[in-house]
């Protein structure tokens, strides 16, 4: 199944060959966010506590921004085809799992051998076959749909789970929105995608045999898969169809402001509705509620001000160095809480900025070294 040429015509904009630097520096940003979120440096339970741990919103930003660039770079070209298909796999592929992979397997190797301090102390629990059910759900990317193994290896990885979940479904996603030409009708299907997809979450939370802590509830459900999370890259998705609409890339006035406004009150809300613990039961279901479903809006508003609107904000972003941090901004978020992160507290300094520092600069080694050439590898066949 192609889509027409007509139907091409009616999605089409300027943007779509776009390169944004300013969306490559704000997952920097986001990934920064992420990282006070796990080495928080304030006394537990102050307001600068509270808000330091509401930077986990930096995967509410990641999330936004993969449908963003996933409708952008791939609803003119949709077909259901094993040509496509292959090519959009491979790509995807290459993006993730290589460097998750090399990170993974060298955590476990070293946990296992006795080198290094497993993060959250749960691989000594695990015994004979159970080892290799951990393994092969790391390994697969399968983690994050069971409760009780979410956070084993290397535990920023669970949101690979749900990027991987909407991978697979955006084809069925983006070729119904291609032959879908009426704008209302896109955004309208994008609601029912939405609905769909909470309630097939709410069915495994009902029905499925909770093994291993599959689906073991519905604030889990809501907030670690993508069943749960699936209105953040939707809204994504509509923000990449209103973008498409434009003859010529609008400029908005004070977007980004709005944007970063409604994403402070979301942050405080939260900060506010959520008890002072941390872990899995750590968010309230009002907490939940406006990550999910209010939070993206304020990202989406976010976004589109730093497509359109001429800001410092977005002059910042769009240098070379945010440029260069945010393209190794998957290697920070997959190694700053890992095996690697004792290993500096313990050796070299237990100090937070010291060891951001030393994070961010094994990450841009990351980056050259290691992802970025097996990304060309890969992508060349």
């Amino acid at each position: 199944m192609v889509v027409s040429d007509a139907k091409r015509q009616v999605i089409r904009s300027p943007l779509v060959s776009r390169y944004f630097p300013a969306l490559t520096g704000l997952r920097a940003v986001a990934a920064y966010l992420v990282f006070f979120t796990h080495f928080n440096p304030f006394a537990t339970g102050s307001l600068p506590w509270k808000i330091a741990h509401e930077g986990n919103t930096g995967v509410t930003i990641f999330f936004v921004l993969s449908g963003f660039l996933i409708c952008t770079r791939y609803l003119d070209s949709v077909q259901i085809s094993r040509p496509w298909l292959m090519r959009y796999f491979r790509n995807r592929f290459a993006r993730i799992y290589p460097l998750y992979f090399l990170i993974t397997a060298t955590t476990f190797l070293l946990i296992g051998l006795g080198y290094s301090q497993d993060i959250n102390d749960q691989w000594h629990q695990y015994k004979g076959y159970d080892r290799e059910i951990v393994l092969f759900l790391n390994f697969t990317l399968l983690r994050a749909f069971f409760r009780d193994i979410i956070f084993t290896g290397v535990p920023p990885g669970w949101t690979l789970t749900v990027e991987e979940t909407f991978y697979l479904l955006a084809p069925v996603l983006l070729l119904l929105l291609a032959r879908t030409p009426a704008p209302r009708l896109r955004y309208l299907l994008l609601v029912a995608a939405s609905l769909l997809l909470l309630a097939i979450g709410g069915l495994f939370v009902w029905q499925a045999p909770h093994w291993m802590g599959f689906f073991g509830s519905y604030p889990y459900m809501l907030t670690y898969t993508f069943f749960g999370r699936c209105v953040e890259f939707l809204s994504g998705m509509g923000l990449a169809l209103f973008i498409r609409r434009q003859p010529a890339p609008a400029r908005a006035r004070h977007t980004t402001w709005a944007g970063l406004l409604l994403m402070v009150v979301c942050i405080g809300a939260m900060a506010y509705s959520n008890p002072v613990k941390e872990g899995l039961d750590s968010f309230s279901f009002i907490s939940i509620g406006i990550n999910n479903f209010v939070l993206p809006a304020g990202v989406v508003l976010l976004l589109y001000g730093l497509l359109s609107e001429p800001t410092w904000l977005r002059r910042l972003l769009e240098t070379r160095v945010l440029g260069l941090l945010g393209k190794s901004s998957y290697a920070f978020y997959l190694v700053h809480f890992s095996v690697i992160t004792p290993f500096i507290t313990t050796y070299i300094s237990s100090q937070i900025a010291v060891c951001f520092i030393l994070l961010v600069l094994l990450s841009l080694l990351l980056f050259r070294f290691v992802e970025e050439p097996l990304q060309k590898l890969l992508r060349a066949y």
